[in-house]
């Protein structure tokens, strides 16, 4: 289904059309992309801020939302993919 993922990697950017990310050897790579699902295991305060100015539905799910369980987690992943 065209899913692609970056693992080990930061948003430096979000554009109009995607993202631009940087990997681990700090190598910029643009992604035009309708559809970005960030995970961490912290909340990103100035991320999602920094989306929701630029018109981004933003969800923020599992740990960073509130500490809890694994499954809360997966639920709320899944609740959310299905609302997408």
């Amino acid at each position: 289904m065209g899913v692609k993922s970056y693992v080990n990697s930061d948003i430096e950017e979000i554009t109009n059309v995607g993202v631009v990310i940087r990997d681990v050897t700090s190598t910029r790579i643009p992604i035009t992309a309708d559809t970005i699902v960030y995970s961490e295991r912290e909340s990103v305060a100035n991320l999602v801020g920094a989306a929701q100015e630029g018109g981004s539905e933003v969800y923020v799910i599992g740990d960073a939302l509130v500490p809890r369980r694994l499954h809360n987690a997966i639920h709320d992943g899944y609740r959310i993919g299905v609302r997408i």
